[in-house]
């Protein structure tokens, strides 16, 4: 796995919603994700949680929803290849964070829908979608 140093997290683009798209990598050497970067108007990760080598979102994480049990990730989806958030909240409610994009599931279904209709990119999104309704399931 890549490990980032600083400079090279520094040199990431800024899109055009103000957010960094960072890689899948080891960031511990980051010691500042800087202004631009930002993980909500509420977040708030807790004495408990680490961006270190074993990171869990576990108890005691939030995120700008809330606090959340369960979060997934897809990425290389739609038209940009970006990733997509979803996160489980403890009230069972799921809010998804794509590109632009951040509310409830079903606010993000219509918003693909209305963006791709039935194009592949949504065709896929919805499925990922599907995958992560499944993965929240009471066992």
């Amino acid at each position: 796995m890549k490990k980032y140093t600083q400079e090279e997290f520094d040199a990431f683009e800024v899109d055009e919603c103000g957010y960094k798209s960072c890689p899948t990598g080891d960031y511990t050497e980051i010691k500042s994700f800087g202004e631009w970067c930002s993980f909500g108007e509420r977040c708030s990760f807790g004495e408990r949680c680490s961006f270190g080598e074993r990171c869990s979102f576990g108890e005691w994480c939030n995120c700008e929803f809330g606090e959340f049990s369960k979060m997934f990730t897809i990425g290389g989806f739609g038209s940009e290849a970006r990733t997509t958030y979803f996160f489980l909240l403890t009230d069972k409610t799921l809010y998804v964070s794509c590109d632009c994009f951040h509310g409830t599931y079903d606010e993000w279904i219509n918003k693909v829908q209305e963006t791709h209709h039935n194009s592949k990119f949504a065709r896929a999104y919805l499925a990922a979608g599907e995958a992560v309704k499944i993965m929240c399931e009471e066992e």
